[in-house]
C-alpha cells in the first residue's frame, strides 16, 4: 500500500494530454463528497459543482494542450488552487469529462486505475503513470 502526501504529484495520461494531480486534503475531500452525495439524491448541478472543485483542488500541471494561437496552455493559480478561469476553460476541452472523473476519484482514494462510474470498468484513454514524485510541488 502507498501513502501519498499532499505535496506529491501523480501523473495521469488522458488521451494525448498529461496532467499532474495532487492528493486532496481531508477538508477538500469532504467538500467534494458533499456535492457528490447531493447529486446522488438528484439535486441539480451538485455533481458538476463537486467535479469542478475536484479539478480546482487537484490539478497542478498540464501538458499537451494549446490555446487558439497554438501556444502551450498555461495554468493560473489562486494560491495553491487552480484559478476559476482555468477551471472553466479546461471544462470546455475535449477531455473535460475524463478529467472531471479522474479528479473526482481523488475525493475517495488514489487507485492504480480510474474507473468509469457509469460502466464500472476502467475509464478508456486514462492511465496513471508510475512516476509520482514525493514532495515536489510544481
Amino acid at each position: 500500500m502507498k501513502i501519498y502526501r499532499t505535496t506529491d504529484r501523480i501523473s495521469v495520461k488522458i488521451d494525448d494530454v498529461t496532467i499532474k494531480l495532487a492528493p486532496l486534503t481531508l477538508l477538500q475531500k469532504s467538500e467534494i463528497q458533499t456535492y457528490l452525495a447531493e447529486a446522488s439524491k438528484g439535486k441539480g448541478q451538485s455533481g458538476l459543482q463537486g467535479a469542478m472543485l475536484a479539478v480546482k483542488y487537484s490539478l497542478k500541471d498540464i501538458k499537451g494542450v494549446e490555446d487558439q494561437d497554438g501556444n502551450p496552455y498555461e495554468l493560473k493559480f489562486d494560491g495553491d488552487v487552480l484559478a476559476d478561469e482555468c477551471v472553466e476553460e479546461l471544462l470546455n476541452s475535449e477531455i473535460s469529462d475524463k478529467m472531471m472523473i479522474t479528479c473526482s476519484t481523488l475525493a475517495v482514494s488514489i487507485r492504480d486505475t480510474i474507473i468509469n462510474p457509469i460502466t464500472n470498468k476502467p475509464l478508456e484513454g486514462v492511465k496513471i503513470l508510475k512516476n509520482a514524485k514525493r514532495g515536489q510541488k510544481k
